[in-house]
């Protein structure tokens, strides 16, 4: 059975999901954010926490190369 998530849900992950490829660190607060609002619903905290995960994996990665850049310019 596929798991529906209400309209406020899916509205607030679409809010978090437009900065998800422009600012990392407003798409991982927005995420944080749902997290912390919605810790009855195990399914909205599922998808969440994955997204979360994803967009602080991607904010380290562009954190260390932006450091390698630093380095290498310096």
């Amino acid at each position: 059975m596929l798991y529906e998530y209400s309209p406020e849900v899916n509205e607030r992950f679409n809010e978090a999901y437009q900065y998800h490829h422009t600012d990392l660190r407003k798409a991982l607060e927005g995420y944080l954010a749902i997290i912390r609002d919605f810790q009855h619903d195990e399914g909205t905290l599922a998808k969440a926490y994955y997204f979360a995960a994803t967009a602080y994996a991607l904010l380290a990665e562009d954190t260390k190369a932006e450091q390698c850049c630093e380095k290498s310019i310096a």
